[in-house]
């Protein structure tokens, strides 16, 4: 992506580019940071890489009083626990696919997010009630894995396909949401949660969260999360749901942020400005300043959330 670009299998974190990928966070106006990502090139390889070779990059949103401890945990163990589950079934991914190729990625990024958690386990003192989410894309070749927990999302930007009368302007980009956000208020989720113990209510008249039974906390606006061990036997998890999908010639890039920017900016507002920025190594950057102009305009500017952009081209 540039001079700037990192070398092959070097991490970057929170701000930086690879050749493939650029990622920035934005600190809020709440305290300490609680945001961080991650982007690297080539750590991970497989014989289905070719010349295309592999981009991972991340997005992970801390919440609770060590919100940024779980989040940049997180985004520090995920590159290499995920190499080594990779390396150790990639004989197993190159002799199955579609339904099969799917399940096998279901149980590395299960079994990633379930072996970070219980790392996190081993702090109880700060992690008892903090947590963070996280959104992971791996593209491997012409492959695309996308696994998440909470609402930090992905979102695809690709070519629209030309209209039946077959007049197009060639130019014409859509945004495709790869997520589902684990929001408490999620009719799923909530069923989910509720049916476990956990209690979901409409926390003064905003937004739903999930409580203790009898108890006036932690009131967590997620229902699948790192950390929070409080709530993890009251219907909190943190199993991933995942994208999986062949890259196409009509594929651009894939965008993911954390809640500051999905919270005042719609998914075809950030693929636009991803879609115009140049040079795009520019891009997460300037979705980052558009939602702090948002912030501005439409909430509280002094309670303006921390911000992670993450933008993988293809």
């Amino acid at each position: 992506m540039g001079s700037g670009s990192s070398k092959d299998g070097v991490i970057n974190k929170d701000v930086g580019s690879t050749k493939n990928s650029v990622i920035f966070v934005q600190p809020g106006l709440k305290g300490v940071c609680q945001d961080s990502a991650l982007a690297t090139e080539n750590l991970i390889l497989t014989a289905s890489c070719g010349d295309a070779g592999s981009t991972l990059v991340g997005v992970f949103d801390g919440h609770g009083l060590s919100g940024h401890y779980v989040s940049k945990t997180a985004r520090d163990q995920v590159p290499e626990r995920l190499k080594a589950a990779v390396e150790s079934t990639q004989h197993e991914l190159a002799h199955v696919e579609g339904a099969a190729a799917r399940e096998v990625w279901m149980r590395v990024f299960s079994g990633v997010f379930s072996d970070i958690d219980e790392e996190l386990r081993k702090d109880l003192f700060h992690n008892r009630d903090s947590g963070s989410t996280a959104v992971v894309a791996l593209r491997l070749g012409s492959e695309l894995i996308v696994a998440h927990i909470g609402d930090s999302r992905c979102v695809l930007a690709r070519t629209a396909r030309a209209p039946p009368n077959g007049k197009s302007d060639g130019g014409t980009i859509e945004a495709l949401q790869l997520t589902t956000d684990h929001k408490a208020s999620n009719p799923a989720e909530k069923v989910r949660v509720q049916e476990a113990g956990g209690k979901v209510l409409n926390y003064m008249n905003t937004i739903d969260r999930i409580f203790l039974p009898g108890k006036s906390e932690p009131g967590l606006a997620v229902a699948r999360a790192f950390g929070d061990f409080e709530l993890k036997s009251h219907g909190l998890i943190c199993r991933p749901d995942l994208s999986v999908r062949s890259v196409d010639p009509r594929d651009q890039f894939v965008v993911m942020g954390s809640d500051g920017v999905w919270d005042v900016l719609t998914n075809a507002e950030v693929v636009e400005i991803v879609a115009n920025a140049w040079p795009r190594s520019k891009a997460a950057k300037q979705v980052a300043q558009k939602a702090v102009a948002k912030w501005a305009e439409e909430k509280h500017a002094n309670s303006r959330d921390d911000i992670s952009v993450a933008v993988l081209f293809f």
